[in-house]
């Protein structure tokens, strides 16, 4: 009867070890498993960020592509303008130009 009174206290540590490895291995799943929460929702606000900057980007690029647009169109007038100060300071003179 000593020996079996043993073998059933062996049992009963081995089946107690059992079970705390179990609710051990429970506890581990939950962590893992709030890991992957927190994994996916900063990968979903990366994903968020990463459209924000494509978007800022994007409109960077097209107020680039205006402003180089805007400065022809400067340069352009300031050609014209040049032109029409010519023919003026031409008519005020009249005509005759610089050979005078």
């Amino acid at each position: 009867e000593s020996a079996l009174a043993f073998e059933e206290a062996e049992l009963a540590t081995a089946l107690n070890a059992t079970a705390t490895a179990n609710g051990s291995l429970a506890s581990t799943e939950v962590e893992l498993a709030n890991a992957k929460k927190k994994a996916a929702k900063a990968e979903s606000a990366l994903a968020f960020e990463e459209a924000e900057l494509a978007t800022a980007l994007n409109a960077t690029a097209t107020a680039n592509a205006s402003l180089a647009s805007t400065e022809v169109e400067l340069a352009n007038a300031k050609k014209k303008a040049a032109k029409a100060e010519s023919a003026l300071a031409f008519e005020e003179d009249g005509g005759e130009g610089e050979g005078r």
